[in-house]
């Protein structure tokens, strides 16, 4: 009588390393998509970002001070019609709603979808407290303003998002600090 030895089973074909490979794979993949997407774009870099940084302390020196002097700024564009190039239209208001008169100010804008291209605005007072800066553009949509301002040796600094819309007038700015 012979006894048969049990023969050990034939291994099965796993999926599972194969699927860790899988992955692994998928994963480089991704890593040189995201290389390839971030050397071709125009993504913007922060210019002067190390000296902005080494400043720090310094720049929010000046916005809570330009935060206590209680000043406002009204912003918003206008245009006589739709295809027209529009015009920049601030109001510099005191902590009382006083207009502040012949403030000397310093403004720059960019459109939020290409902020490597920034506009330097040239600022002119209209009337007591009114200011106005011609467009180079007349691109619609959201746009961020940045302003300097100075009168009675005081500096008022402020950032503000505006929509350039297809009207004639555009919704008013919104202040976009955010805290400082």
């Amino acid at each position: 009588m012979t006894t048969e030895q049990p023969q050990a089973p034939r291994p099965r074909f796993s999926i599972w390393p194969g699927m860790i490979f899988a992955l692994i794979g998928l994963n480089v993949v991704i890593v040189g998509i995201t290389v390839w997407a971030s050397i071709i774009s125009r993504s913007p870099v922060e210019p002067d970002y190390y000296q902005r940084a080494v400043n720090w302390d310094r720049d929010q020196e000046a916005w809570h001070a330009s935060r206590t002097l209680g000043w406002s700024l009204r912003s918003r564009f206008l245009r006589s019609d739709p295809g027209a190039r529009p015009t920049l239209s601030l109001q510099l208001l005191d902590s009382s709603g006083t207009p502040i008169r012949s403030a000397r100010i310093a403004a720059e804008i960019f459109h939020e979808a290409r902020p490597t291209s920034v506009f330097t605005l040239n600022v002119v007072e209209q009337s007591p407290g009114e200011y106005a800066a011609d467009m180079p553009t007349t691109d619609r949509g959201l746009w961020r303003l940045s302003v300097l301002a100075r009168a009675s040796a005081c500096t008022f600094l402020a950032e503000q998002q505006i929509e350039l819309a297809g009207s004639a007038v555009g919704d008013p700015g919104r202040d976009v600090t955010g805290g400082r």
